[in-house]
């Protein structure tokens, strides 16, 4: 099947092999990304249709849900609260701002701008 494909469309073979080969690095990190967005966002559809069918997703997020709040501990629910508090406009924005002062001081302008673009992107969304 991969003889086949490479003879038929020789053009998109060379650009596929290209893309994996660790000559082709920005490319590679290009492929990479894209397969795993192609996941993650096939793996949230997938998830949304079945909260949106409301079927055995609910059903485990309830006891899911009842077991954590019958076996907590003092030391779990603090743990909970400090990953909920990185979420926090306060918290993402001070990381924020450390990252780009990295950014600025090391010369990584081009990083900076996408950074700054995603920082951005994000608090849109929201």
């Amino acid at each position: 099947m991969v003889a086949h494909f490479r003879d038929c469309f020789p053009r998109a073979w060379t650009m596929v092999t290209h893309r994996l080969s660790p000559e082709g690095y920005l490319g590679l990190h290009f492929t990479i990304s894209l397969c795993a967005l192609s996941v993650t966002a096939a793996s949230f559809f997938a998830l949304a249709d079945e909260v949106g069918e409301q079927d055995w997703l609910v059903h485990f997020d309830r006891s899911l849900s009842a077991s954590l709040h019958e076996h907590s501990t003092l030391h779990a629910v603090r743990i909970f609260r400090f990953v909920t508090d990185l979420g926090n406009v306060s918290t993402l924005a001070s990381i924020g701002l450390l990252v780009a002062i990295a950014l600025v001081v090391s010369w990584r302008w081009q990083l900076l701008c996408v950074w700054a673009i995603a920082l951005l992107g994000g608090r849109i969304y929201k």
